[in-house]
């Protein structure tokens, strides 16, 4: 008996067993397929395994999709960076047969920045004289410096500036002729002449490089001035008078040429020695009509005589500054002008040369600003003029001015300068300014 209840108790055991397997199984299965009002048919259980499988399968597509776009896109960037690849090799092959057929002369190197500005530490020089590459950014010329201050153009590039400059004159100057009784009372004739002279200037140039450090510039201006001349002479009675005198035509056309002497190299100096020659091509103050009297009906846009300019320029550049110098000679050529100017017979006219210099420095904020500050001078030499056969010399002349400028890059090829002259000697003008617009081609 005891033996067939064990038996019995096994058994019941389990049979236990196999339905909580069986309740467990229905229950999974209820929360897989979701509630039913009965048993599912085989049709129902394959229509939903059908759905759940298109689920998958769209839920996959959808992936290998946002992965093919991924992967396009990758694709087109590395054929862009190796298209760049290929133009960079070409531009160094370019430059590599440039300094190849450059032969026996000096390197032609500048430590300048692709904006005009001083190149940071450890960067490598630019040809100067030669092409660079071909981003018009990559040009020097930019940089705020004094006119007459020139970073040579490369060569096969041409450099194009419309100027215009206006500049102010003025002076004082009172005369007296009679005698001075016990240091207070004048007993005479007291004449005061006031003058202002006002003038525009519209310069076209145009720069072109000849590669081997060769540079070749032409300009022509066009004049407008503008003088007021007021006397005011007192004896017994007071009399003033003004005059107005005006003048407007084509100015001197000038040629400069320019070699770059030194190599340019890291801490050494960027010498540039230029020639200029300019003509007499605008009306001279002895070609204007003259009254009887001899007083200038209109004025001379012109100097009425060739001259001949030779000059050094130094550029040092002390990251972030470019330090610079000028000095030069002008010599102006004399003729003969055979012409009766009121009472009296002017001859031959030999101008006096003149000694002129500049320094200052040029400073880059960033890529697109800069500024430069100096000073320069001009001393005049007497001229020479022949009046009724006899010679008289002039006084000579000192005209000192302090210099300031600035560019800004306005896109890659064009800029906007500005620079100002404050005249600081009496023979200076009071003041100057000057606004171009450089392109670079």
């Amino acid at each position: 008996m005891a033996r067939s209840r064990n038996a019995s108790s096994r058994i019941c055991g389990a049979l236990g067993a196999i339905a909580v397997l069986f309740t467990s199984a229905t229950q999974a299965c209820a929360a897989t397929t979701g509630p039913t009002s009965g048993p599912l048919s085989e049709q129902q259980r394959l229509n939903r395994l059908e759905k759940m499988v298109a689920s998958r399968i769209a839920a996959d597509e959808r992936t290998l999709a946002a992965q093919a776009m991924e992967l396009a896109k990758q694709k087109a960037m590395i054929g862009e960076q190796q298209r760049e690849l290929a133009s960079l090799r070409q531009i160094m092959a370019g430059e590599l047969d440039q300094i190849r057929a450059a032969g026996d002369g000096p390197p032609q190197t500048t430590v300048l920045a692709d904006n005009g500005a001083p190149a940071p530490s450890g960067s490598t020089p630019q040809p100067v004289g030669q092409a660079p590459p071909p981003s018009p950014e990559q040009n020097p010329q930019n940089l705020a410096l004094p006119q007459g201050v020139y970073v040579l153009t490369p060569a096969g590039h041409v450099f194009s500036n419309n100027s215009v400059t206006y500049q102010n004159a003025s002076s004082n100057r009172v005369v007296f002729e009679g005698v001075e009784i016990a240091g207070a009372v004048l007993v005479g004739e007291l004449q005061a002449n006031q003058t202002e002279n006002n003038s525009v200037l519209d310069t076209q140039s145009v720069r072109v490089g000849l590669g081997k450090g060769f540079e070749i510039e032409g300009s022509i201006p066009w004049v407008a001035r503008s003088d007021r001349v007021t006397t005011v002479v007192t004896a017994n009675s007071t009399l003033e008078q003004t005059f107005d005198i005006r003048g407007s035509g084509v100015g001197d056309a000038e040629v400069t040429a320019r070699y770059q002497v030194t190599s340019g190299r890291p801490g050494e100096p960027i010498v540039i020695a230029n020639l200029q020659v300019k003509s007499d091509s605008g009306l001279g103050p002895y070609d204007v009509p003259f009254d009887s009297g001899g007083v200038a009906q209109r004025l001379a846009v012109g100097s009425g005589f060739w001259s001949v300019s030779p000059t050094l320029t130094a550029l040092l550049p002390s990251d972030p500054v470019i330090l610079f110098g000028t000095l030069g000679y002008q010599y102006s050529f004399s003729r003969e002008v055979n012409r009766l100017i009121g009472t009296a017979q002017v001859g031959r006219v030999s101008p006096g040369g003149s000694i002129n210099g500049a320094i200052g420095f040029a400073f880059a904020l960033n890529s697109n600003f800069s500024y430069s500050l100096g000073y320069k001078d001009y001393y005049f030499f007497p001229t020479i003029t022949q009046l009724g056969g006899v010679n008289q010399a002039s006084t000579n002349l000192q005209a000192g001015a302090l210099l300031l400028g600035a560019s800004y890059r306005l896109n890659s090829r064009m800029s906007l300068n500005l620079n100002f002259e404050y005249g600081v000697t009496a023979d200076a003008p009071n003041d100057t300014v000057i606004i171009s617009i450089p392109y670079y081609f």
